[in-house]
């Protein structure tokens, strides 16, 4: 029997993650990769089975951009150590968002859920004997239960 990292590994592995996960470093590593200047004229828009593909502001750019492929997948090879695009391809931004722009906010708080306190609200206060689905008023019993033992337990 394999331990959960193990297994975890073995998923990795079989459906390419490492791969697919190193070229999202490409993508956030795009100016130190192919360096400042050529950054600001050659932005990453995405894959395409094996072409990278590179968002460019005009035509003249792209055509003097096309020059520079194969520097640019030797500089993404140098990067991962292994080659994941076999040829670029071009397109014209039109305003698209390049993924070297795309951020990623690691900052974010996320709250623990609020339960409900029997003390501050009408919990148990209910009276659902005379309804006529016997199963709600267990349930409403049962819940009430919950929520006195998380008081009690705090």
């Amino acid at each position: 029997m394999k331990n959960i990292s193990e297994a975890i590994q073995d998923f990795f592995t079989k459906n390419n993650y490492k791969q697919e996960m190193d070229i999202v470093r490409v993508w956030l590593n795009w100016d130190k990769i192919v360096g400042p200047e050529l950054a600001l004229l050659a932005k990453p828009l995405g894959k395409q089975k094996q072409s990278l593909i590179i968002g460019v502001e005009n035509s003249l750019i792209m055509q003097e951009i096309r020059f520079y492929s194969q520097q640019l997948l030797d500089s993404i090879y140098d990067f991962l150590q292994w080659q994941p695009f076999d040829k670029i391809k071009f397109e014209l931004l039109y305003g698209k968002t390049s993924l070297d722009q795309i951020q990623i906010n690691k900052d974010i708080k996320i709250q623990e859920p609020r339960h409900a306190h029997v003390a501050d609200s009408n919990i148990g206060h209910l009276d659902f004997t005379a309804c006529s689905i016997p199963s709600f008023s267990s349930c409403y019993e049962s819940y009430v239960q919950m929520i006195k033992e998380l008081d009690t337990n705090k």
